[in-house]
C-alpha cells in the first residue's frame, strides 16, 4: 500500500535484455503511401492549443510508419475519441483519417 513503508528497499533493475528478447521487432518505414491502422497516438500542443496529431501506424505488409496531421479537424477528433485501430491513410509523412466522422 502506498501510505506505509516498503519491506525492501529500492533496488534499480535492468530489464532490457528481458524486454528485448520478448518484444517483437517491427520494420519502421520512412516514405510510405497506402492504408494503414493506428496503433498508437498522441497530440502535440502549441502553447494550450492542440495543433499536431502524430500516429504510429501499423501497414497491411505488418510493418509500421509514424505520420502526423496538423488538420484541425483530425486533431480535434484524436482528442475526443479513442483512435487506436481505426484506418487511415499515409501519404509519405502525413495522414488522414480513412473514414472522417461527421463534423457536428
Amino acid at each position: 500500500m502506498g501510505t506505509q513503508k516498503p519491506q525492501q528497499s529500492f533496488a534499480f533493475i535492468d530489464v532490457s535484455d528481458v524486454v528485448g528478447a520478448a518484444s517483437k521487432v517491427v520494420p519502421v518505414l520512412e516514405d510510405y503511401c497506402g492504408t494503414a491502422t493506428i496503433a498508437g497516438y498522441t497530440v502535440l500542443y502549441s502553447g494550450d492549443k492542440p495543433v499536431r496529431a502524430i500516429v504510429i501506424a501499423d501497414t497491411p505488409a505488418s510493418e509500421r510508419v509514424v505520420a502526423n496531421s496538423e488538420e484541425p479537424f483530425t486533431v480535434g477528433r484524436m482528442l475526443d475519441a479513442e483512435m487506436c485501430g481505426c484506418a487511415i491513410t499515409v501519404e509519405g509523412q502525413i495522414f488522414r483519417l480513412a473514414a472522417p466522422a461527421t463534423q457536428t
